[in-house]
């Protein structure tokens, strides 16, 4: 569990931002969540994103939930206080839910915090106890912003919100231009995809992705844009939704093998960026040295494995200067796995 150290002001009154028209006050959300005790403390205290104006309140000693300046909820922290209901037996005999059910608690969010902009995109067992939820925005043409989303995790025994976390999207969407069609983007990808990547058919979806210089040098990256994603068993093509450039994409990994990297990450430049991370927090410092075996530029980075056809080690300095290899093995249909 996260612990967090907050700076106390008992008594504090709490003038919340102007809350939007849209949404319930939200000392009421939080009340209703089960908020108690409530105290705040304005300003860019505690755990506060940088950027985001916003004010924090507290409540039941160890939660907390942050405003922007709208007033809206942008984010709910109540990790330690349900973990409490587990580990202390006085705690859990004097808790007492405000809803009947994990629907109830998920049905409250969508009316009083997201709103109906918001679809469920997901949900799923994040461990035997807990669920979770993602909500993204659904654009006037029907696309959804993938970067515009709340997080919700929901405990299922004790029917409490565990922690929300919105995040909030740099796209900003066209009042003008026509898109062009799905027909026309998948005709766009199949123009440059070699017969090693043609592999089964197209499966295309509108949704707003962060661009990227794999398919195409000239493409700026980092930006987020509303793009068509044409995949097939091979590749994902973001097509961009207006003028028809190619601004990104990624190649799927090996479905033999041991993936590199969690199953859900589909794509092999996920994987390889969360050894990289995973190998950070077991000790290990960022000095990766690839051994450049299959010709592999140096400014590849993180992009998938294009060509490979037997080992490859990375040799990385841990904290105590020791030096370990990893060893992956890649095919020559561009996926990459670990040994």
């Amino acid at each position: 569990m996260l612990s967090l150290t907050f700076l106390l002001t008992c008594g504090f009154s709490i003038n919340v931002f102007a809350q939007s028209d849209s949404q319930p006050d939200a000392i009421d959300v939080l009340t209703a969540l089960g908020a108690k005790n409530v105290s705040g403390v304005s300003g860019s205290q505690g755990d506060i994103p940088a950027g985001i104006p916003s004010k924090q309140i507290r409540f039941n000693d160890t939660s907390y939930a942050l405003l922007n300046e709208t007033g809206d909820i942008v984010r709910i922290n109540r990790l330690d206080e349900i973990d409490r209901l587990y580990s202390d037996s006085e705690c859990e005999s004097r808790h007492s839910s405000n809803f009947n059910s994990t629907d109830d608690v998920m049905k409250y969010i969508e009316e009083n915090i997201a709103g109906p902009a918001y679809k469920l995109t997901a949900r799923n067992c994040f461990d035997e106890t807990t669920i979770s939820l993602r909500y993204e925005k659904e654009l006037s043409n029907g696309a959804l912003d993938n970067f515009d989303s709340y997080s919700v995790f929901i405990d299922v025994k004790y029917n409490e919100l565990v922690s929300l976390y919105k995040r909030e999207s740099s796209y900003v969407e066209r009042k003008s231009g026509s898109l062009i069609s799905s027909e026309e983007a998948c005709d766009i990808v199949s123009g440059f995809l070699d017969a090693e990547m043609s592999v089964g058919s197209f499966e295309v979806e509108l949704a707003t992705v962060k661009t990227n210089n794999n398919f195409n040098e000239s493409a700026t990256t980092g930006g987020v844009e509303l793009a068509y994603i044409v995949k097939n068993e091979a590749v994902m093509v973001y097509v961009d939704a207006y003028t028809g450039e190619v601004i990104g994409g990624d190649y799927f990994k090996a479905v033999s093998g041991g993936a590199a990297g969690a199953t859900e990450l589909s794509a092999a430049s996920d994987s390889v960026a969360l050894v990289k991370s995973t190998l950070q927090s077991m000790g290990y410092n960022s000095a990766f040295t690839w051994k450049n075996a299959f010709g592999i530029s140096s400014s590849s980075g993180n992009k998938a494995f294009p060509g490979w056809s037997g080992q490859v080690a990375i040799t990385a300095a841990s904290s105590q200067g020791d030096d370990l290899p990893v060893s992956f093995t890649g095919d020559r249909n561009d996926n990459g796995y670990y040994e």
